[in-house]
């Protein structure tokens, strides 16, 4: 696979607003989604911050093998690579906003968020996963950092590089 040519195929549009953290976790629950207690950790972290402008982006969702690796991976490979190929990192704020966005998420699935990396009270750096599990769709924080491995199967959701802002 050439580590120039996007392999992205857009899977979602995604508005993310300039709510306050309060305001997104109200939203977030008046939708019917269980935040998790690392989730909430995250988004009440510094690095957890809040655009002064709304923006629109857009999202492929792959899975670690067709990103292009057929073992197990780390964090840092696995980021390495989105980017070499074209995706981006985003910013922390984006997990929460995914979830409003997925309500229609496939029951038993998961995928995590691939976004900068927020180290929770614990210093663990952490992404936020998105997941529908026993019928109980939810916003859970996920442990990624050098030690933890990808499996191929494993899910992710990347930002193409498309970000629009909106008008006024």
């Amino acid at each position: 696979m050439s580590s120039n040519q996007p392999i992205f195929r857009v899977w979602k549009t995604v508005r993310v607003e300039e709510k306050s953290r309060d305001a997104l976790i109200a939203t977030l629950e008046s939708c019917g989604f269980k935040i998790g207690e690392r989730a909430r950790n995250m988004m009440s972290r510094q690095a957890f911050v809040v655009p002064s402008e709304p923006y629109v982006i857009d999202l492929a969702k792959m899975t670690v093998a067709e990103i292009g690796f057929t073992r197990r991976t780390s964090t840092r490979e696995l980021w390495a690579r989105i980017t070499a190929i074209g995706g981006m990192i985003s910013a922390p704020v984006v997990g929460p906003y995914v979830r409003l966005a997925d309500a229609e998420q496939p029951s038993d699935e998961i995928y995590r968020v691939v976004t900068e990396q927020i180290r929770d009270s614990n210093e663990y750096p952490r992404i936020f996963e998105v997941s529908h599990i026993s019928g109980e769709r939810s916003l859970n924080g996920y442990v990624a950092n050098s030690i933890n491995e990808w499996a191929p199967s494993d899910v992710v959701a990347i930002e193409i590089p498309r970000r629009k802002p909106i008008a006024a």
